[in-house]
């Protein structure tokens, strides 16, 4: 029997490259007037299991529907990774991830090395 891990919050993480970083800051515009959201610095290198520039936005489990709307709204071609907060890195980034957009690759071994 399996058991639905407790979700505490999530983690939304916007790719972008130099051709995409107008978009993704117009992006990130948007996020910031239309919800109250915790907002990462960008960062235009991998960091940690992420293979590509990105920034992450921070927020509340009862926020993920408003946050999904703006997402989806406002992506244009951005790749969106949103995952789940579980406790479980591995798990949230490759079992219960949403994407928006294209798929990015993940470094799960990366996951996996801290996980061990």
């Amino acid at each position: 029997m399996s058991t639905t891990p407790d979700v505490t919050g999530f983690h939304a993480h916007v790719y972008f490259d130099t051709t995409t970083q107008p978009a993704a800051d117009a992006l990130r515009d948007a996020l910031a007037t239309a919800l109250s959201l915790a907002i990462a610095r960008s960062s235009d290198v991998p960091v940690g299991p992420h293979t590509r520039g990105q920034f992450e936005v921070r927020f509340a489990v009862e926020q993920l529907w408003p946050v999904l709307a703006v997402l989806s709204r406002h992506r244009g071609e951005l790749s969106i990774l949103v995952h789940p907060l579980t406790g479980d890195h591995i798990a949230d980034h490759e079992t219960y991830p949403i994407w928006l957009g294209a798929p990015v690759e993940i470094n799960l071994a990366f996951l996996r090395r801290l996980a061990a």
